[in-house]
C-alpha cells in the first residue's frame, strides 16, 4: 500500500512551498475456512434434521503493526419444522489507514478566532479566544479490534407456503476505535474522557509551537 500527497498553502498556481506526504507498507495475508457438514438426510435425528460448522482464520501481516491471526466459527442448525437457528463468534483487526497516519493528504493548523470549542464551565468571554485546531494525521494511531457474535433463526413452515419469519441479534464490541471527535459537538473534547487528552485548555506558547511545528497556519492573524 503506497499513498503519495502532496499538500500547499499558497497562491493558486505556486507551488514552491507545497510539502509531500510519501507513506507506504507491505501487507500479506492468508485465509482459510471449513464447512463442515456433521448431520444431514442420511442421520437425521429428532430436533437435528441437519447441523453444520463453519470455520474460519484469517492471518495478516502488517509491515508497520505486526502480525494478527482471526478466528470465526459459526454453525447452522435445522431443528424441524422448518426452524433453523445460526450463530457466530469471530474476532476482527483493522489497521489505521496511512491517510489516518503518516499519509494524510492535508495537515494544517487552523486558528478560530471566535470559537464553538469551550468547556461547558468557561465564561462566555472565552467565545471570543482564538483556538487552534490541528488536522490531518496521527501517526501515534493504533489497529482497531473487535469481538463480535450473533445469534437468530427462522421460520418456514411447510404448511404455509411463502411464509418465512426470522430474528437475528448482533453483538460487536469494538477496542480502540478510531474515531474523529463529532464535529457538530464541540464540547465533547471536554465532556467526553476519551477525547479530553486531546484538548490544552490556555496553552503556553511554547506547547503551542511544539504542537504546530512543521505544519502550515491557517487563519492566525
Amino acid at each position: 500500500q503506497t499513498s503519495d500527497a502532496f499538500n500547499t498553502d499558497d497562491a493558486v498556481g505556486n507551488l514552491s512551498a507545497g510539502r509531500t506526504k510519501d507513506a507506504n507498507r507491505n501487507v500479506k495475508a492468508v485465509f482459510g475456512e471449513l464447512l463442515i457438514p456433521l448431520v444431514g438426510p442420511g442421520n437425521a435425528m429428532p430436533l437435528v434434521q441437519a447441523l453444520s460448522i463453519d470455520a474460519s482464520a484469517r492471518y495478516d501481516d502488517y509491515s508497520d503493526f505486526g502480525h494478527t491471526t482471526n478466528p470465526k466459527i459459526g454453525f447452522t442448525w435445522e431443528v424441524a419444522g422448518g426452524l433453523t437457528l445460526r450463530g457466530n463468534y469471530g474476532t476482527a483487526f483493522n489497521a489505521p489507514s496511512l491517510a489516518d497516519t503518516t499519509g494524510a493528504v492535508d495537515t494544517r493548523v487552523q486558528v478560530i478566532a471566535v470559537s464553538p470549542f469551550r468547556a461547558p464551565t468557561s465564561p462566555i468571554t472565552d467565545l471570543f479566544r482564538p483556538t487552534i485546531v490541528l488536522a490531518g494525521g496521527n501517526p501515534d494511531l493504533k489497529p482497531q479490534k473487535a469481538d463480535t457474535w450473533s445469534f437468530g433463526g427462522e421460520w418456514k413452515p411447510s404448511f404455509f407456503e411463502g411464509f418465512q419469519a426470522g430474528v437475528s441479534y448482533w453483538n460487536i464490541k469494538l477496542k480502540d476505535a478510531i474515531v474523529v471527535a463529532p464535529p457538530g459537538f464541540p464540547t465533547s473534547v471536554f465532556t467526553v474522557p476519551a477525547f479530553q487528552q486531546f484538548a490544552i485548555v490556555n496553552p503556553t506558547l511554547a506547547q503551542a509551537q511544539a504542537a504546530t511545528a512543521g505544519m502550515f497556519v491557517t487563519g492566525a492573524p
